[in-house]
């Protein structure tokens, strides 16, 4: 699809920007045939911008394949200090198996 090699392309350019504007429109349309990109680059990068905005965006298309990768995104050193979008994006999904650790994220309120 055209979307997607568009975003393929502006994140390998690192245009974050475009990227990020990319991703809304996947998610605005629910294009569930992107969430398997989304996914790989919600893992990879290094941008809280472009990460938060996949996370919506998969929170969006609502496809249950997001809840791990974010989950473990929450457990990453990484985004230490910049969980807070990421906690928001898992309201569309059960997270059940997850409550003890969103608790604990919670209460220690380190999301930013």
């Amino acid at each position: 699809m055209e979307i997607i090699d568009s975003l393929k392309e502006q994140v390998s350019k690192n245009n974050i920007e475009e990227a990020s504007s990319i991703v809304e429109k996947i998610g605005d349309s629910k294009l569930i045939e992107a969430v398997p990109i989304l996914i790989n680059t919600l893992l990879d990068t290094e941008s809280n911008q472009l990460r938060n905005t996949i996370a919506i965006a998969l929170s969006d298309i609502g496809c249950d394949d997001a809840v791990v990768p974010i989950i473990s995104l929450l457990k990453s050193p990484k985004t230490q200090n910049s969980r807070g979008t990421l906690l928001y994006a898992l309201e569309n999904f059960d997270c059940s198996d997850y409550g003890e650790l969103i608790t604990e994220l919670w209460i220690e309120g380190n999301f930013v």
